[in-house]
């Protein structure tokens, strides 16, 4: 349930598209967000936040003490975002990034510790 609410908050700060979106690139647009722990609602420091590219490489970024990230470089097109910290369960979000912003909304993740 949580993961679909994720979804679904990403849906609504980005927005889905009805088509399936451009592969996605490197660009001039920013995301940014923050990452607590489920239950808790405490900040996580030190998630790895990776975009995966088509050409093998990534734009990441870690949490700060206050859970929070920016990647910078980022395109128009269909993402799928991996969030990993050891202890945690990894999550995978799709965002769809429909224009190049430097200011984009906050996108909140919540992770669930690994049994």
């Amino acid at each position: 349930m949580k993961r679909i609410s994720a979804a679904l908050a990403v849906a609504a700060l980005i927005g889905f598209a009805g088509e399936h979106a451009a592969a996605q690139s490197r660009g001039l647009g920013a995301l940014a967000g923050q990452i607590t722990e489920e239950g808790s609602g405490s900040a996580i420091a030190g998630v790895l936040v990776k975009l995966p590219l088509p050409d093998g490489s990534s734009i990441e970024a870690k949490t700060d003490d206050s859970g929070k990230w920016n990647v910078n470089g980022v395109g128009k097109g269909e993402f799928h975002m991996v969030i990993y910290k050891e202890g945690f369960a990894t999550k995978t979000i799709k965002l769809i990034v429909e224009k190049e912003t430097m200011r984009p909304e906050p996108v909140k993740i919540v992770l669930k510790k690994s049994a």
